[in-house]
């Protein structure tokens, strides 16, 4: 028997189940971010994954899984993903995913149908192990974009308040108190907390643009860690950078323009193209077979 409509409803209901997911936890994000109001001794971590509350109890019984560089490197990438789950609780999502879409399809389709078929098992625990790893590249991709649009703004403000005779730590503990709720604004709330508890704001700033890992947030860490080093204001450091980033922006964006061309030649050529004839050549295709023409004359 063949698994390929099988294999397509499968992915059709996956989709369908992602969807309704991210729709939720849209909904909740926006609830949260009505409700949400900047804490500097709490911070400003991630923690609203609408599926967290499962993941917690089971999450010590994966301690040992994974080397520590492993864990390490995976403690990182959800770091930059805004701390969503921890190492265990992301373990146990995957393994919940691993089980859940085999058993969802056994509940559509039926269980002897599904154990007759070693391979669909294969292909749909398959799919559910590699979910989590693309859930987690989005959400890393999401918030380097929402920081990479908030970073100019957020460096204007900085200059405005150093320009006013604010201390540089003064000026982001003032930003983030006054800013709207947003990955940079957490950001700087953690570099300012680990400046509070003693940690020399140069490594704070280093920290900060290795966690990252954006070259734009490069450049603001080492502009400031420069201007610290050699005595010059900051004000001016970041007024120049800030017109930087935004012609890096700017030409970031004429890239993407040049490349859409390309990018539509695929879908155009195989999707709109047929369309078209279909709906132009079709009416004389038919008025010509209707007229009785003899080809053979």
């Amino acid at each position: 028997m063949s698994v390929l409509p099988y294999i397509i409803f499968l992915f059709a209901f996956s989709s369908i189940f992602i969807l309704a997911s991210q729709l939720l936890l849209y909904e909740q994000k926006r609830k949260l971010m009505r409700e949400r109001f900047v804490s500097l001794k709490e911070g400003q971590r991630e923690k609203h994954l609408w599926l967290k509350p499962l993941f917690t109890p089971l999450a010590p019984l994966n301690a040992r899984i994974g080397g520590k560089k492993f864990r390490k490197k995976l403690g990182q990438r959800l770091f930059a993903a805004g701390s969503p789950l921890t190492v265990n609780e992301y373990f146990v999502f995957k393994e919940l995913f691993t089980l859940f879409i085999p058993l969802l399809l056994a509940a559509v389709i039926g269980w002897d149908k599904l154990l007759a078929n070693p391979v669909l098992i294969l292909i749909t625990a398959g799919v559910g192990f590699i979910y989590p790893e693309f859930w987690l590249r989005a959400k890393v991709e999401k918030r380097k974009r929402a920081i990479l649009r908030a970073l100019p703004n957020i460096i204007d403000l900085l200059i405005l308040a150093i320009d006013a005779g604010l201390d540089f730590m003064i000026a982001v503990r003032r930003v983030v108190e006054r800013s709207r709720p947003g990955p940079m604004v957490d950001e700087l709330s953690y570099l300012y907390q680990q400046v509070q508890v003693g940690r020399v704001r140069k490594e704070a700033l280093r920290n900060m643009g290795q966690r990252l890992n954006i070259p734009e947030v490069h450049s603001f860490t080492r502009t400031l860690i420069q201007a610290e080093r050699m005595g010059t204001p900051m004000g001016e450091a970041l007024r120049t950078l800030s017109e930087e980033i935004r012609l890096r922006r700017f030409q970031r964006g004429e890239q993407q323009a040049l490349k859409a061309p390309m990018k539509m030649l695929f879908p155009l050529l195989f999707f709109i193209l047929p369309v078209v004839l279909i709906l132009v050549g079709a009416p004389v295709l038919l008025q010509f077979f209707q007229s009785g023409i003899n080809f053979l004359k």
